[in-house]
């Protein structure tokens, strides 16, 4: 009864045996004891000192105490826990894993402790090592065939750390927050085969030598080339030509660069003085190695010199010439000075000494002055165009006014002011209609804000663009006119705008009338040239075609009245705390309605209810409700429903408040019911009336022929009640009766 293929088989079988009638016997017995220790001899260890020679299936698993040991081979080689939560496999030479794949997870950290790890099988493949994270993985490859390691992401080297080459004297690394240090032993080359970038500053401890020998035509070759700006602290030398090939070239002067000499495109140069305080302009001075300055002597010369047009040709010569000349011997309280202009037609210019043209005399002034001393032989200053054919709007002349640039691309170095000549039609032989026109500029280039006409007509271009442009009158332009490109303006911004006339007119420039105020009568306004507005006396009138349609004028018992002066209109008298109705112009006494059937008030707010007149002696044919009318009054006072106004609902949806009340038509049907006329009876009213385009009409006769007709139910709560109450006094009456 052994373990066959890890499967136990009984000797015997005691319930068989029981069935059949064969009793339990020793010898039985024994066999089934024998056959168990036989199996389990082969498959364990009975007396702790034999050995298994068959394979134990543990369906269970198998369990080790404690510390015990596993052993393997001898007790070198084991697996054991040797403390609580490790699990320890030793061997005393190799531990041999072999799989396709090996996963080792650990949730916190593996932990290899050896001065010598070994990747790889001695293959001829590249080696790689993965780094296996959330979001991005990181592998480092040993490439076998290149010989080097390939890094698929970044290398981050903490704090001041190195990457060192060859010893510790080449080196890259972070020396402080913020500085890339790279160190070299002896040399640093930088090889390309294009060219090396340096996005930032470049600092350099010694000196930069070029060995290229590229002479430089443009901004974008030679040996030394930079898309930036070059910085010198010494001297500058070069051994060839200095090029600015930039349209607006700049050379500045100075620790402070306030002295500039600009190129102006197709133009010539600029020398000015960049700072922005008082009395900082650019002065070019030319200064003579003479030291004993006599009368007549020249300290500096500017001449001016055509290009050569032909070998020998008076157009190689200076035409033209500027001198500075001394008045006199100078001394050391003396250096009177002349500034001659001296010019020449078909032979080299003169100099002062042979009787120049012109001579400025600066002497706290500035003088053009005449050499030429016959009379009339003034000094002249022309300006002449040399076009041929001027038409309408082209300049003749322009004199400019601009201040020192007091910043770079500010407005200052634009035209501030100008004169300018300009044709005002084509120039003929019998027309030369020229303008004057005065230009200015806050802060854009000098625009047109007055000129003079050929006529001698004045403009001013005021616009009332800005706070100061205007026409201005006052110290502190308490009075403005101005257009501002839609209207014409007249602002007074201290006392009162005074027009002083006996009369004063305003017209349309139609010649239309639009308002006229007549000394010591009245003031009139206009519309579509129609007197609409009339001053009075008392107040004003409403006019139409010289005819006063109504009023509003302060009684001498100072009421305010308001008429409309057609006959049967309405009117109202404003009195002390109180409203009266008025019609043809007088107080009117039950003459006048509040509102009608198609024109109605909303709601009436009051303190007191209305007071209706009901004094005996204004009233006749007074009697008892018939039997009738008292049917109709208990008829009537079942009739009381809730309701909501219609407009109010589109007016305030579910928020439109809920009324009480009687339906008009109900009420016409009530009486219709007994043979009565509603309409007969105060507590009911009919109202009709015409409509057409918002216009109302009371009558057909008035209304076009197209109005439509609209019809309106109303009903008088006070005399409805009177009227129900007379029903409900009857009824009480002759149930007291019984």
């Amino acid at each position: 009864m052994p373990f066959s293929s890890g499967t136990f088989s009984r000797v015997h079988d005691w319930t068989t045996d029981r069935d059949a009638g064969i009793k339990i016997s020793a010898s039985r017995t024994d066999a089934e004891f024998d056959g168990i220790a036989t199996a389990l001899t082969s498959t364990m260890l009975k007396d702790g000192s034999q050995t298994l020679t068959a394979m134990i299936p543990f369906t269970l698993g198998l369990s080790v105490p404690t510390d015990k040991k596993l052993q393997l081979r001898d007790s070198a080689i084991f697996l054991n826990s040797s403390a609580d939560g490790q699990a320890d496999l030793v061997a005393d030479s190799v531990i041999q894993v072999t799989a396709p794949t090996v996963n080792i997870e650990a949730s916190t950290a593996i932990t290899l402790e050896s001065d010598a790890i070994t990747l790889g099988e001695n293959g001829d493949t590249d080696i790689v090592l993965t780094f296996n994270a959330n979001s991005a993985d990181g592998v480092i490859t040993w490439k076998e065939d290149e010989d080097y390691f390939l890094l698929s992401d970044d290398i981050l080297m903490n704090s001041t750390e190195k990457i060192q080459f060859g010893d510790t004297a080449s080196f890259i690394q972070q020396s402080s927050d913020g500085v890339l240090r790279i160190d070299g032993e002896a040399t640093i080359d930088l090889n390309a085969s294009t060219e090396v970038n340096v996005s930032a500053a470049l600092t350099v401890g010694g000196r930069i030598v070029t060995d290229d020998t590229t002479e430089a035509t443009s901004t974008t070759d030679g040996s030394l080339q930079t898309d930036g700006g070059l910085s010198v602290v010494k001297d500058a030398v070069f051994g060839d030509d200095v090029k600015l090939l930039s349209d607006s070239a700049v050379l500045s002067f100075g620790a402070d660069s306030e002295i500039t000499l600009t190129h102006s495109a197709d133009s010539g140069l600029l020398l000015k003085h960049a700072a922005t305080a008082d009395d900082k302009f650019p002065t070019l001075t030319l200064q003579t190695g003479d030291t004993d300055i006599a009368s007549g002597d020249v300290l500096g010369r500017i001449a001016f010199q055509a290009p050569d047009e032909g070998s020998g040709t008076d157009a190689i010569l200076v035409p033209v010439n500027i001198e500075a000349v001394s008045e006199g011997n100078f001394s050391s309280s003396n250096n009177r000075t002349s500034l001659v202009i001296n010019t020449s037609t078909t032979s080299e210019a003169g100099t002062a000494g042979d009787g120049g043209k012109y001579s400025f005399i600066g002497n706290g002034e500035f003088i053009i002055k005449s050499m030429a001393t016959p009379d009339d032989n003034y000094p002249v200053l022309s300006f002449q165009t040399g076009e041929t054919d001027i038409q309408a709007g082209d300049i003749i002349g322009f004199i400019s006014f601009s201040a020192p640039d007091e910043a770079t691309g500010s407005d200052a170095n634009l035209i501030a002011a100008s004169i300018v000549a300009l044709s005002e039609g084509d120039f003929s032989s019998s027309s030369n209609a020229t303008m004057f026109s005065f230009r200015t500029g806050a802060s854009e280039a000098a625009t047109e804000k007055f000129r003079i006409e050929s006529s001698g007509s004045v403009g001013i271009a005021a616009d009332g663009s800005s706070s100061s442009n205007f026409l201005r009158i006052g110290a502190s332009a308490d009075l403005k006119i101005y257009h501002n490109g839609s209207n014409s303006i007249i602002e007074n911004s201290t006392g009162a705008l005074i027009l002083t006339g006996d009369d004063i007119a305003m017209n349309s420039s139609g010649g239309e009338s639009m308002f006229s105020a007549l000394g010591n009568s009245n003031i009139r306004l206009y519309f579509d040239g129609n007197e609409r507005f009339k001053t009075t006396s008392l107040g004003f009138d409403i006019v139409n075609g010289g005819t006063s349609f109504g009023s509003f004028e302060l009684t001498n018992s100072d009421n305010l009245t308001i008429d409309c002066n057609s006959t049967d209109h309405a009117g109202l008298t404003f009195g002390t705390a109180e409203i009266f109705p008025r019609k043809n112009q007088s107080n009117s006494d039950d003459g006048v309605d509040l509102g009608a059937g198609s024109i109605r008030f909303d709601d009436i707010h009051a303190t007191n209810g209305t007071i209706q007149t009901s004094d005996q002696n204004e009233k006749q044919d007074i009697a008892s409700a018939t039997t009738k009318e008292l049917n109709v009054a208990k008829k009537l006072s079942s009739l009381f429903k809730t309701f909501r106004w219609k407009s109010k609902v589109v007016e305030k949806g579910d928020n439109a408040r809920t009324h009480t009340g009687i339906v008009a038509q109900e009420i016409q049907s009530a009486f219709s019911a007994e043979g009565l006329d509603a309409s007969k009876y105060g507590l009911f009213i009919s109202h009709t009336w015409w409509e057409k385009d918002n216009d109302v009409y009371n009558t057909e006769k008035e209304a076009p022929s197209d109005a439509t007709k609209r019809t309106r139910l109303g009903v008088r709560y006070p005399e409805l009640f009177s009227f129900i109450f007379s029903s409900i006094e009857a009824r009480l009456t002759a149930l007291e009766s019984k």
